[in-house]
């Protein structure tokens, strides 16, 4: 059993060392509630400039504490780094109130001041995890330790700094104790708390709970913080569900109501993903095509990408082939151009699914795309470029296309599949395939007129021509695949 008395002074036991092994800050450099308490902002910073100078000007190092200090108090993060910005000391204790009120207020730091502290057992634990954004694998001790400190902090900033604990502990996977954090006083009560007790919801119970709890939200005159919308539409997509209509239609109220602002975008984003998802390709489309979406150009050639994958997977070939045609292939991002061009390399496109294969690409879509140009090049008879396409590569696929592209019996075969796939009857009418050949001159020569059947030899007649088109219809569905 410790103290804060006995944890803030002498050498650092074991127990005060961080998982790096630096030794840990006291509980006294995050006293907040202490800071200004019983008095009013006004009256905190009054006193704190009334400190801030000697007699002879000299800037004190207690004035500036005070200041920040009192700024923390009310959760005025920004205002308690500038003033340590302002009056610059070299002083580690004034270093970490500046770090305590870019934490409070999100900015961004490329050297974390805490990142030493992960492990620790006092007040800093809050204040590390908070600053790193996630949590680290926890033991019940260090969530006792962030609760504490949570429990510690002055009512408004509790419930600010609450509700961001209580997301990164759902991150983590901890439903249990993101629960009993928004169960902690003034959490429940902040703004956006409601999406965050939305997420628990949809962890717990599905989407439908979720939604419904936002709508509970609306109903009683909260306004729903688009963070929250974005974060379970995610949540929704992530595993793959149909989103309830109720979902969709707040987050299409939103980002009407929202135009102009920081949150559009991703609120188009999260609308056109809900329409993918719920098969209705078409409605995306067009509303990609609104010119109010607030969209950088490279967030619209994102959401291209989405839409152009989403009618790869789910067009029909005529659908798909009316879409993917009309596109520049320089406007496609690598992923969906690949995609795009595997599914034209079945339906015997070799030359379109090169030109989508031109742009460069990098990393893992770079190498399939090597393969895939192979292929298409196998299609087109570009024995060179096909064989340039598998320079430097050994595995099982690329030797079988290399020895497709140099074995002329195999390209043929593919270029009769290849003329099948295009409705090339002219050249399936030249093969040495009985059964392509009579199908390419029936087609050819279009349908014989149907005569009135008189005598039993005419019926008969018709019948054994319908024996025969049967027939022919069998061979074919053994040969190849039926299109989409």
């Amino acid at each position: 059993m410790q103290t804060s008395i006995d944890r803030d002074s002498g050498p650092p036991a074991r127990d005060r060392l961080s998982r790096s092994g630096a030794e840990c800050l006291p509980d006294a450099a995050f006293s907040l509630a202490a800071w200004g308490a019983g008095v009013t902002l006004q009256d905190a910073v009054s006193t704190g400039f009334s400190t801030l100078y000697t007699a002879n000007e000299a800037v004190t190092r207690d004035g500036v504490a005070t200041l920040a200090q009192s700024y923390l108090h009310f959760g005025f993060g920004r205002e308690a780094s500038a003033i340590a910005a302002v009056y610059p000391l070299a002083d580690p204790g004034l270093a970490r109130l500046a770090a305590l009120g870019r934490i409070i207020d999100e900015v961004p730091v490329a050297t974390p001041a805490f990142g030493d502290q992960h492990g620790c057992l006092g007040a800093v634990a809050l204040w590390a995890a908070l600053e790193a954004g996630q949590l680290p694998p926890l033991r019940p001790e260090d969530r006792i330790a962030m609760t504490t400190a949570l429990r510690d902090l002055p009512e408004p900033l509790r419930g600010q700094m609450g509700l961001r604990l209580a997301r990164l502990t759902l991150d983590a996977g901890d439903i249990e104790g993101a629960q009993a954090i928004m169960d902690i006083g003034s959490t429940a009560r902040a703004y956006g708390a409601e999406g965050v007790t939305s997420l628990i919801a949809d962890s717990m119970a599905g989407a439908s709970a979720a939604v419904s709890v936002l709508q509970q939200a609306q109903q009683s005159g909260a306004v729903v913080d688009p963070a929250s919308l974005i974060a379970l539409t995610d949540a929704v997509l992530q595993r793959g569900e149909a989103p309830p209509t109720a979902l969709f239609d707040m987050v299409s109220s939103a980002r009407y109501s929202l135009r102009g602002t920081a949150f559009a975008a991703d609120l188009a984003r999260a609308q056109m993903q809900l329409l993918l998802a719920d098969g209705q390709v078409a409605q995306a489309k067009a509303f990609l095509a609104q010119p109010d979406l607030g969209l950088s150009p490279p967030q619209a050639a994102t959401m291209g990408d989405l839409l152009l994958l989403a009618q790869t997977d789910r067009l029909s070939d005529f659908a798909f082939l009316g879409e993917v045609l009309a596109l520049d292939p320089n406007t496609i991002g690598a992923i969906a151009g690949n995609s795009a061009a595997k599914r034209l390399i079945n339906l015997g496109f070799g030359e379109q699914a090169l030109a989508l294969l031109t742009p460069p690409a990098t990393g893992e879509a770079m190498a399939e795309r090597r393969y895939l140009r192979a292929e298409a090049a196998q299609m087109t008879g570009r024995t060179a470029v096909g064989l340039a396409a598998l320079t430097g590569l050994t595995d099982p696929r690329a030797e079988v296309l290399r020895q497709a592209l140099q074995d002329p019996a195999h390209a043929a075969d593919n270029a009769t599949d290849q003329a099948w796939r295009r409705g090339d009857w002219a050249a399936l009418a030249n093969t040495g395939d009985a059964v392509l050949q009579a199908v390419a001159t029936e087609i050819t020569q279009g349908p014989t007129p149907a005569d009135s059947i008189a005598t039993l030899a005419q019926a008969q007649a018709v019948i054994t021509q319908s024996q025969a088109a049967r027939d022919m219809a069998s061979g074919l569905l053994d040969r190849f695949a039926l299109p989409r």
